[in-house]
């Protein structure tokens, strides 16, 4: 076909789809509702030049998108809104139907994350107590306040915590030896032999141990303990005590 020809052919082409574009677009739907899959067939079929063609086409025409997008604006905003409205209502069909196999992978999914957790920081633990350091020296303020807030926020949680962990938690004390110290000792105080007092809400004995070393050397009701801490244990006062109160004893 003559150069001239084709172009006069092209033109009317042109001309034709652009006054019958919607007649040719019901005869192509008509078309495709008796061949419902022809249309992605075809596509599999010829994937590679298709995609090869589009590439090549917006090589050329740098602004196509652009000028597709301004003037099919509206339209694009209406599929692109109609397509979310569709996943919602699936999402949501979709999570009724499979609720419980749902809540079965969020739970695994949250015990894996646990256990990494705990293994991370078993596997990091001077690193992350050296940078947590870091920070509450850097923010003491936000540490201190952030503090305050969960203990007023988490009163109950923190009494329950504290009991369950038993008295002896400061001093590395489990809860098992406390109580079977506190067996030991018939629950009364190592020096004067009384039930502890409630003083300050604590009721049970308290744990006496050596401010230099650090070992635990038995339990003391508050008095005691108190009396003890502030005598920085030091042997030389019982003697001017003992005498004191002697003393003093018939008056």
């Amino acid at each position: 076909m003559p150069l001239k020809d084709r172009e006069l052919r092209i033109a009317y082409n042109k001309k034709y789809h652009g006054e019958h574009k919607d007649e040719l677009s019901a005869k192509a739907k008509e078309k495709r509702k008796g061949r419902p899959t022809y249309d992605k067939k075809c596509y599999e079929g010829h994937k590679k030049e298709i995609v090869a063609k589009a590439k090549k086409y917006r090589e050329n025409h740098p602004d196509y998108d652009k000028k597709y997008y301004e003037k099919h604006k509206e339209e694009i905003a209406a599929k692109a809104k109609k397509r979310r409205e569709e996943r919602l209502v699936y999402k949501k069909k979709y999570k009724e139907e499979h609720k419980e196999e749902i809540a079965a992978k969020v739970k695994k999914r949250r015990e894996a994350r646990l256990v990494f957790g705990k293994k991370y920081r078993e596997e990091n633990k001077e690193e992350l107590s050296a940078k947590a350091k870091k920070r509450r020296e850097e923010h003491p303020e936000i540490f201190k306040e952030r503090h305050h807030r969960y203990q007023i926020e988490n009163k109950e949680k923190i009494r329950i915590y504290l009991k369950k962990q038993g008295p002896g938690r400061r001093y590395g004390l489990k809860k098992e030896e406390y109580d079977k110290m506190n067996t030991k000792q018939e629950g009364k105080c190592a020096i004067c032999g009384k039930d502890n007092i409630k003083k300050w809400n604590i009721v049970a004995l308290c744990v006496d141990h050596n401010h230099k070393t650090g070992k635990i050397r038995g339990l003391l009701c508050a008095n005691c303990n108190s009396l003890l801490g502030f005598m920085d244990d030091n042997l030389e006062i019982f003697p001017k005590m003992r005498d004191y109160l002697s003393k003093y004893m018939g008056e």
